[in-house]
């Protein structure tokens, strides 16, 4: 339930188009001052902030930024950094031609040889569609409660089994892993934990895009875990090893990827998400401690992924135990004083 706002900008706004039906595609294609064009219902907290990030001059979705259904927050961090926000119709979405010059007057975004109908997406609507969100909310939680027990119970035999290891060039032994997923907030935790890298010198495994946040903070990823789907060639090709996450029935999707480039990988099968993956190939591998910068641990976090459970991530997070500690926030506890070493 999106509000249309007629308000005009007080400026034409132009840039290049960049356009993409998956948001974590489009993202690395982006470049300060463009117009990024999305297909993304109920933006979520990271992908706006990877926005924000890139230099982005406006934002036009052709979908509802936050359409009632739970309160997503990634509108608010977009607009919280005067970056304009413009919906179009979602059957619009096919005139966009990606990579012209585009102009946008607040009624219209003018787009190769189209004119098409766009509106003002600003404060106000977005917390008029949020407040909605909050009146059914606790049906959604109670919805997101159920799947994520009944998975949990469905699931929860695998790990009761360990793992087979596979053989890295990394060792991970008595080690302390810090593990970088690209989650809400992860940069600022990133940044934040740059005492505890230069002091503990911990293996940095980068969980798909969570390996270029490593390469913008100035580090090197010693792995990267995942679909392969949302990680940068430039990060492919920076030396890590790469673990692709095989799914228990047999489908790799990042393995056509690691062809495509000729680059040599290793298959990590297991259950759950990328993030649960990385996290559990730290655990079989012996790790000490494990760090983790960007996870997804709440209601929001997943059905801004479009996920309705957590289940295995639930399990996993049972299973590490006191051997996993969650950095999610810590850059915004800016008057703690971290305590490094063996005593982490």
């Amino acid at each position: 339930m999106a509000i249309w706002m007629e308000k005009k900008v007080d400026r034409i706004l132009s840039g290049r188009v960049r356009a993409g039906t998956l948001t974590k595609e489009l993202l690395p294609e982006l470049e300060p001052g463009s117009i990024a064009v999305l297909q993304h219902s109920n933006l979520d907290v990271t992908t706006a902030e990877s926005l924000v990030l890139a230099g982005v001059q406006a934002v036009v979705n052709a979908a509802e930024f936050i359409t009632g259904q739970f309160p997503a927050g990634g509108a608010r961090v977009l607009l919280e950094a005067d970056i304009p926000l413009f919906e179009i119709d979602p059957h619009h979405y096919s005139w966009v031609e990606d990579g012209v010059v585009a102009y946008i007057d607040g009624r219209f975004f003018r787009t190769g040889q189209w004119g098409i109908p766009c509106r003002r997406f600003n404060l106000d609507a977005y917390k008029k569609a949020y407040d909605h969100s909050h009146s059914h909310y606790a049906d959604v939680f109670r919805a997101f409660a159920n799947n994520t027990l009944s998975f949990a119970v469905a699931e929860k035999e695998w790990l009761t089994r360990p793992l087979p290891r596979i053989p890295l060039r990394t060792p991970l032994e008595g080690r302390h892993v810090l593990v970088v997923i690209r989650g809400p907030h992860h940069m600022v935790d990133l940044h934040a934990l740059k005492p505890y890298i230069t002091a503990v010198k911990p293996v940095l495994i980068g969980v798909d895009g969570g390996a270029d946040a490593l390469i913008h903070c100035g580090y090197s990823p010693d792995i990267i875990v995942g679909d392969m789907d949302s990680v940068s060639q430039s990060a492919l090709l920076s030396g890590a090893e790469i673990v692709v996450h095989s799914y228990t029935s047999g489908h790799a999707p990042g393995l056509a990827r690691m062809h495509e480039l000729g680059l040599p990988s290793k298959l990590w099968m297991c259950h759950g998400t990328s993030e649960d993956a990385a996290l559990l190939l730290a655990d079989e591998h012996g790790a000490e401690r494990i760090i983790a910068v960007g996870t997804h641990t709440g209601v929001l976090d997943f059905l801004e992924k479009g996920r309705p459970g957590m289940g295995s991530s639930l399990l996993v997070r049972i299973k590490l135990g006191g051997k996993l500690i969650d950095a999610k926030g810590y850059g915004f506890l800016s008057s703690a004083e971290p305590v490094w070493g063996s005593q982490l």
